[in-house]
Order: C-alpha cells, then sequence, then structure tokens
C-alpha cells in the first residue's frame, strides 16, 4: 500500500519504499564510517606514519642478515640485528663503543652473539650475583665482576657455575653481559668462554680495569637525552596535527606536513 504524505509535510523520498521492502536492511545513519567512527579520509590520514619518512626510514638494520664475529652467517635462531623500533636507540654495540667501556680491552666471547649486538640497551645494571631473578626487567645490559665464579672453581664446580650463571642471566632478559676479569683469574676466563662460546647472548670479557660508574652514567645519559628527543618529536607532532586538524586540512597537505 502506498504512503500518503501529510499535508504541507515533506513527500517521501523515491528511495523510502524499496529501502523498507521486506529483508532491506535500513540505511545506517554511519555509512561512510570506519569502525572507529573516522570517515575514510581520517582513516588515510591517521594512517601515516611521520618516522617512515624520517632518517633511517624504518630501520633497515633491523631486517638485514647479520654476520658473527668471524664473517659468517648467523645459525639458525639468531636474532636480528635490532628488534627496536627507533633506529637510534642506544644499542648492545652502542654500549660498548663507549669510551669508558673500551678502556677495559672488551673482547666478544659468544660466536653467534654478533647478530645481537644490534638489539636496544634499556638500562645499564651491576649484579654481582648468581641468581639475576626479580633484578632485572629486561632490556638491559648488565656489568659483573663474577666474584663467584671464583667460590664455584675452588669448589671443582666452575663450569657449571658459570653456564648457570649465562642461563641465569638470560632468563631474566638481559641483553648483554660484560665480565670484568683481570690477570690472575685465568681459570675464570675459561670457564666463561666454555659457557658463552655458542650463546647468542653478547658475553664481553674486559681484560684491564673499568670504572662501572662511568659506563652507566655515560650510557644512562644517552638513553635519557634519547627518550627527552622522542618526547620533543612527539609534541610538535601533536601541534602539528592539531592545527592541521582545526583547519580542516586536506588529506594532500597532511601528506605533505607527515613527510617533513
Amino acid at each position: 500500500m502506498a504512503r500518503t504524505s501529510r499535508p504541507g509535510g515533506p513527500g517521501p523520498s523515491p528511495g523510502d519504499d524499496a529501502a523498507r521492502a521486506p529483508g532491506a536492511q535500513p540505511a545506517s545513519p554511519t555509512a561512510g564510517l570506519s569502525s572507529t567512527g573516522r570517515s575514510a579520509n581520517d582513516d588515510t590520514a591517521t594512517r601515516i606514519d611521520p618516522s617512515d619518512s624520517g632518517p633511517g626510514g624504518t630501520g633497515a638494520s633491523r631486517h638485514a642478515p647479520a654476520r658473527d664475529v668471524h664473517g659468517a652467517d648467523p645459525g639458525p635462531g639468531a636474532q636480528p640485528a635490532s628488534t627496536g623500533s627507533d633506529p637510534a636507540a642506544l644499542t648492545v654495540g652502542g654500549v660498548a663503543a663507549l669510551e669508558p667501556f673500551r678502556r677495559g680491552n672488551p673482547q666478544l666471547m659468544s660466536e653467534r652473539a654478533a647478530a645481537a649486538t644490534g638489539l636496544p640497551v634499556r638500562w645499564v645494571h651491576v649484579i654481582e650475583t648468581s641468581d639475576a631473578t626479580g633484578l632485572l626487567e629486561g632490556g638491559e645490559f648488565v656489568l659483573s665482576t663474577v666474584r663467584i665464579l671464583d667460590a664455584a672453581l675452588a669448589e671443582g664446580r666452575g663450569d657449571e657455575a658459570a653456564a648457570a650463571l649465562l642461563d641465569g642471566i638470560e632468563r631474566a632478559g638481559a641483553v648483554a653481559l660484560a665480565v670484568e676479569v683481570l690477570s690472575g683469574r685465568e681459570p675464570v676466563v675459561r670457564v666463561l668462554r666454555a659457557a658463552a662460546a655458542h650463546r647468542e647472548l653478547p658475553v664481553y670479557l674486559l681484560s684491564r680495569q673499568v670504572r662501572f660508574v662511568a659506563v652507566t652514567q655515560e650510557a644512562h645519559r644517552r638513553i635519557a637525552a634519547r627518550q627527552l628527543e622522542q618526547l620533543e618529536t612527539d609534541r610538535r607532532i601533536h601541534e602539528v596535527f592539531t592545527q592541521l586538524t582545526l583547519e580542516a586540512a586536506p588529506v594532500q597537505r597532511i601528506v605533505a606536513e607527515a613527510g617533513r
């Protein structure tokens, strides 16, 4: 039965009867919007990642095949050069390149760990215990003199203690370990080399005395500076896109601003 309009009222639109046919779905007032309520243009703007156009892009080193300390391809299960989203973050290799650290004449004892030297470092921490459980949160570069191994060697269980120490460091989520072992402690070096040889965890031997406080201070200064730089970048991006939103800027301009 056809509908009639009320006097003085608007007549039915041509598509009303078709829209009300049996089985038809009423038109949604949100047609053309995404599941989050944004329009297609809004989604286009939201998907823009300013970091993609910046220096370093997405950090190609994260995907490039790494090579171990002898120049061979990494074995199965080797970690990528970097798993962090920030290509400018302080890495394991970056800590190893710090001047206070280099004074210890560092040597990488882990044959398969070269690929992991690109992992980002969240913090630098000193540990002098055999059990790192509960002491780390993950992402730490650990420094130690491993004095606990001297007692273990005296008891005839040096190899077992060294392996257990490295197992605990790995389980705790550390990204690297540096051990200062000076002259006169050759047995400690021997058991550490055996325990670290085939691990992907970077284990550095420091054969000269290192001021751990100097290493931690310099590393933490760089980590804090990078975090501050990221906060400033986020603030600038927020201000730019807020202004573009207020101006109802077209997509082309948003893309251009995102690429700057």
